[in-house]
């Protein structure tokens, strides 16, 4: 079982113009392919694991990011709390290595609902940011704090459903949860888009500064070596596969063509590089190690 990064890499700054951007480790977390993919056997997919050097299982990252504009604070995603052992979950000592405390959080802004997104956002039964407002789509407050979707759902979804619900009521108690309609500017700087599929609101941050974009892009892909090289592996986190097929390979092939820097959430850590493609469809290039500056 892997173990928490250390300390050195915790947390790391990037600058976008006025923003100050700082990737978050919350951790890891170590998947087996024979229960998680979709429609193809963990064989079909060994030349890439090969070729990534990899083996089964696979670690991948969870990554969060702040955003800071010396005005707010934005916190994009709040890692997965206590939902996935010991070594997820370190997104509030990640904030603290950085230099920030979760009551300087204005507002936290999901990219979907899911236990590895939004476990952060309780500390034990309280609110873990008592500051922070949260955005999250509309489609996704629609389907995971519905009670009617939650019984028609399929019994391995049924976790996911009481997690939503455990983590997001309390803020829309307190009136601080905020659901949108992605395509507009959200926040001053911060445009949406919504990527559907993976969850019904599934949504990618934009920030732009001076013809430098930045899109945070959620769960482009969990199995990065895997789903670029072949963008139609779908897996049992996907509510509608079909969907999140089409939306990754419209986002890796306005990506590769546009050139932009995208933060994903399970790419290694500190998650931000651009797309290229590949002999076989994509692959990910990390930004350089020195590089601070977009």
């Amino acid at each position: 079982m892997p173990t928490f990064p250390p300390a050195a890499s915790v947390w790391q700054h990037f600058t976008l113009n006025d923003w100050q951007i700082i990737a978050l480790a919350d951790g890891t977390t170590t998947v087996d392919l024979t229960q998680v993919l979709l429609d193809r056997e963990v064989q079909a997919v060994m030349p890439l694991l090969d070729a990534a050097g990899l083996t089964n299982p696979v670690t991948i990252s969870i990554n969060a990011y702040l955003l800071d504009n010396g005005r707010q604070r934005f916190l994009l995603d709040t890692g997965a709390g206590g939902l996935m052992g010991g070594t997820a979950g370190h997104l509030i000592a990640s904030l603290a290595q950085a230099g920030y405390q979760p009551d300087q959080i204005d507002a936290v802004l999901l990219t979907h609902i899911h236990g590895d997104h939004s476990g952060g956002l309780l500390s034990g039964e309280s609110l873990a940011f008592p500051n922070a407002v949260v955005y999250v789509n509309e489609l996704d407050t629609a389907y995971w704090l519905s009670e009617t979707q939650m019984r028609q759902a399929p019994a391995a979804r049924q976790r996911s459903f009481e997690n939503a619900r455990r983590k997001l009521l309390p803020y829309q108690a307190a009136g601080k949860l905020r659901p949108f309609t992605a395509g507009s500017a959200l926040l001053p700087g911060i445009a949406t888009l919504g990527r559907p599929g993976h969850t019904p609101g599934h949504t990618y941050y934009i920030l732009e500064e001076l013809g430098t974009r930045l899109v945070f892009c959620a769960d482009l892909a969990h199995f990065v070596p895997l789903q670029l090289a072949d963008p139609t592996i779908a897996l049992v986190y996907d509510v509608d596969p079909a969907q999140a097929i089409h939306s990754r390979q419209l986002a890796l092939a306005e990506a590769s063509a546009a050139g932009y820097w995208l933060a994903a959430a399970h790419a290694p850590f500190p998650g931000i590089g651009r797309i290229e493609v590949a002999k076989t469809g994509y692959r990910w290039q990390p930004i350089d190690a020195a590089t601070s500056t977009l």
